[in-house]
C-alpha cells in the first residue's frame, strides 16, 4: 500500500506535494508528481510489486491520456494484464498499470472486475474525469473533500493530507454522536465537517465541478445454503487457502500479526502450508490473561519464526503519536499495541497477513449470542431483578438496567450494550448542541428489521464496524511505517462464500465460531480452538497508575477542555474515578473521552496539526 493524494479542479503542484509530505510515512520508497490543467496528482510509493522504476506512480497509459494514482494490491492483475495486452502495450510488471489500460477498454465498468484492496484516482484528461473508487469491504482509506464555491476536489489516503490544502477544520456533531455510541463514525461522515469517505464498494465520479457517485459492488445478503458440515469445512477451507494464497504475491518479506485468538492462528497455518519459513508478531503485555503463550503454542506447532514485542507500563507515552496516525479519535486502544507491533515487524517484513474479519464473518463476538437471547427473551428479560449472566461485568448498574429495558428492541438494545455513552446517557451528559444532532439510532435501525437478530448485528459490523473502525486502525497503524496489511478473511469470492453459511453454524446459544472451531481443529492446538474471543488485553489499570490516570485527569478537567463544554463535568470526574478501578465500561468510557479530547488538541485547537512526540506537546 502507498499514500495517494491529489487535487480535482485545479492545477498546484506546490499544494499537492505538500499534502503528500504528511504521506511520507505511508510510501517510503519515492515520490511522485503529475500536473496539466484542472489537476494535481501525488504518490507516495511503497514497492511490493516491480521494485525497479518502471513501477513508479502517478502512472500513464500509452499516450499520457489516462493517468492513475494507486494505493493497494490488485491480486487479480495477471489475469486482467492477459486480456489486455492484446489491445495495450504495457511497460511495467506492476498491478497499477492494468487500472489504466482497463479503463480505456472498459470504461467506468472496469472497477467492478478488480479483486484486491484498494483505493485509487484515475484522470481521464480527454473527458477531464476524476474517478475515486475503494475496495469492498473497505480494506484501504480514502477521503475526499468538496468546496462547492470553488468547484474544487481534494482527496488522500489520510485526512491530515487533506488538511494540509487548507480547508476548514471543524467537528462533526453528527459524527462526534456517532463516535459516542460506537467509538467511531460511521461513513460517509467522519469526525471533520465537511470530509467524507469514499465508502466501501464505491465510485466517485468527479467532472465538471460535479459529483457523481455509485456502488460498483455491494455483499448480497444471501439466503444461507443447506449443506453438511463436512461439504461446509471442505468448501471453506479451499476458499480460504486461495485467498491466502492470492496475498502471498509479493517481491518483498511477508509475515503474519498473530495474536493466538483464532483468526490469526488460523491465517499463520495456512500460509505455513503455502510457503517456508513464515515470520509471525506478536505483542505480550506481561500480564496472565494475555495471549502471548498462545501465540507461543501456535508458533511452536506450525514452526514459524516468532517475534514478541514486550509492552510494559510506559508504552502509553506513545499515545499521542497514535492518535496523529488514525486521524480520527483512537478509542479503540487496540491501535497502540498494533502500532508498536508493526514498529517492530517491519524491522523484518514489508506485508503482514491479519486475521481481521474473522469474527464478523464466522460469529466471533459474545454480544451476537448475549444480545440475541436477550431479544428473543426480553418478555423475562424486563421484569429480571438482577442483572442476567448473559450481560457480563458492566460496573454500572443503571446502564445495565437501560440494556435491559430496550432488550425488545433490537437497534436501541445494541446502542445500549455497546455504547460508550447510550442514547439516553448522551441527553444526560453531553452538551445540548450535541445531543441535538443526534442520528445514531436512525442510521443504526435499518440494519435491524424482522428476522435472525444474529446475522443483522454481523451485517451492520461488516459493513460500519469493519470499514469504519478496525480496518482503518490496523491499515494507519501498520503504514505508519511502511508496513502493509493484507486480510485474507475479507476476499471477496470467501465473504461470498460464508454470507451463505446460516447463522446456527456460526452462533449457537452462547457457543461462538461453532463451525470454524471444526474447520481450524486440525490445523491449530487444542487450546487455541476451545478459546473465547479475547482480543487485545491492554494494561488500561497499568497504565493509569503509571500515570496515564493523572495526565488525563489534567487534560479532561483542563480549562481548555473545560470551554469546548463536551461533557457535564461530573461525568468526567466520574469516569476518571471509576476507570482506574476495574476494566469495565468505564474503561470504554475513559478512552472515548480520552481520546477525543487528544484528537481536539492534535487536529482542532492547534495552529496547525502536527505529529506530536510526547503528551507534554499536547499542552503546547
Amino acid at each position: 500500500m502507498c499514500g495517494i493524494c491529489g487535487i480535482a479542479g485545479a492545477s498546484d503542484k506546490k499544494l499537492v506535494l505538500k499534502m503528500a509530505d504528511t504521506l511520507g510515512h505511508r510510501g517510503p520508497d519515492a515520490q511522485g508528481v503529475f500536473t496539466d490543467k484542472g489537476i494535481s496528482l501525488a504518490h507516495k510509493r511503497l514497492a511490493i510489486i516491480d521494485l525497479s522504476a518502471r513501477g513508479k506512480q502517478p502512472m500513464s497509459n500509452e499516450d499520457g491520456t489516462v493517468w492513475v494514482t494507486f494505493n493497494g494490491e490488485i491480486y487479480n492483475f495477471k489475469e486482467l494484464r492477459s486480456q489486455l495486452e492484446r489491445m495495450h502495450r504495457f511497460k511495467s510488471g506492476s498491478d497499477t498499470e492494468v487500472l489504466v489500460h482497463a479503463y480505456e477498454q472498459w470504461g467506468e465498468d472496469f472497477v467492478s472486475r478488480l479483486r484486491g484492496d484498494f483505493a485509487f484516482a484515475l484522470w481521464d484528461s480527454e473527458t477531464k474525469k476524476l474517478l475515486l473508487a475503494r475496495d469492498f469491504p473497505g480494506v484501504c482509506p480514502l477521503y475526499y473533500h468538496f468546496d462547492a464555491r470553488g468547484k474544487i476536489l481534494y482527496f488522500a489516503s489520510e485526512i491530515k493530507a487533506i488538511l494540509a490544502a487548507g480547508i476548514k477544520r471543524k467537528p462533526n456533531a453528527e459524527a462526534l454522536n456517532d463516535f459516542l455510541s460506537l467509538q467511531y463514525s460511521v461513513g460517509p461522515q467522519t469526525l471533520f465537517e465537511g470530509v467524507l469517505k469514499v465508502q466501501p464498494g464505491e465510485l466517485v465520479v468527479f467532472s465538471k465541478g460535479v459529483l457523481r457517485k455509485k456502488k460498483f459492488f455491494s455483499l448480497p445478503r444471501a439466503s444461507p445454503a443447506e449443506k453438511s458440515e463436512g461439504q461446509w469445512i471442505s468448501q471453506l477451507s479451499e476458499s480460504f487457502a486461495k485467498s491466502v494464497e492470492r496475498r502471498l504475491l509479493s517481491d518483498v518479506p511477508l509475515g503474519v500479526y498473530l495474536s493466538g485468538g483464532l483468526d490469526s492462528s488460523y491465517t499463520a497455518a495456512v500460509m505455513a502450508s503455502l510457503s517456508d519459513k513464515v515470520k509471525t508478531f506478536s505483542v505480550d503485555f506481561g500480564m496472565d490473561s494475555s495471549d502471548d503463550k498462545f501465540s507461543r503454542l501456535v508458533a511452536e506447532k506450525l514452526g514459524t519464526e516468532h517475534k514478541e514485542l514486550r509492552v510494559d507500563s510506559s508504552n502509553y507515552g506513545v499515545f499521542p503519536q497514535v492518535a496523529w496516525h488514525m486521524d480520527e479519535p483512537a478509542a479503540d486502544i487496540a491501535a497502540l499495541p498494533t502500532f508498536l507491533m508493526a514498529q517492530k515487524a517491519k524491522k523484518h517484513v514489508t506485508v503482514v497477513l491479519t486475521g481481521d474479519g474473522g469474527d464478523e464473518v464466522f460469529g466471533g463476538y459474545e454480544r451476537y449470542a448475549r444480545l440475541s437471547l436477550l431479544n428473543k427473551w426480553n418478555w423475562a428479560a424486563k421484569h429480571l431483578k438482577h442483572v442476567p449472566f448473559t450481560l457480563g461485568s458492566f460496573g454500572d448498574v443503571d446502564r445495565a438496567k437501560e440494556i435491559l429495558e430496550n432488550s425488545g428492541d433490537k437497534p436501541r438494545l445494541l446502542l445500549s450494550y455497546s455504547a460508550a455513552l447510550s442514547e439516553k446517557e448522551k441527553k444526560q451528559f453531553a452538551s445540548p448542541t450535541l445531543s441535538e444532532s443526534n442520528k445514531t439510532l436512525s442510521k443504526t435501525a435499518p440494519f435491524f428489521g424482522r428476522g435472525d437478530f444474529r446475522s443483522q448485528m454481523m451485517d451492520f459490523d461488516l459493513r460500519t464496524l469493519l470499514p469504519d473502525d478496525y480496518l482503518m486502525k490496523v491499515n494507519k497503524a501498520s503504514m505508519a511505517f511502511g508496513l502493509e496489511p493484507r486480510v485474507p478473511f475479507l476476499d471477496r469470492d470467501f465473504l461470498l462464500l460464508t454470507q451463505t453459511l446460516p447463522s446456527r453454524l456460526k452462533v449457537d446459544g452462547l457457543k461462538t465460531k461453532v463451525l470454524m472451531r471444526k474447520l481450524v481443529s486440525s490445523a491449530l492446538p487444542p487450546a487455541v480452538v476451545k478459546r473465547r474471543k479475547q482480543g487485545f488485553n491492554t494494561p488500561t489499570l497499568k497504565w493509569l497508575a503509571a500515570g496515564l490516570g493523572e495526565i488525563a485527569g489534567q487534560m479532561l478537567e483542563s480549562p481548555q477542555a473545560q470551554k469546548r463544554g463536551l461533557f457535564e463535568k461530573g461525568f468526567v470526574r466520574k469516569v476518571l474515578e471509576n476507570a482506574e478501578k476495574k476494566e469495565t465500561l468505564w474503561g470504554k468510557r475513559f478512552w472515548t473521552l480520552f481520546s477525543l479530547e487528544c484528537w481536539h488538541r492534535i487536529f482542532i485547537d492547534a495552529d496547525k496539526p502536527a505529529k506530536p512526540s510526547s503528551f507534554r506537546r499536547l499542552d503546547a
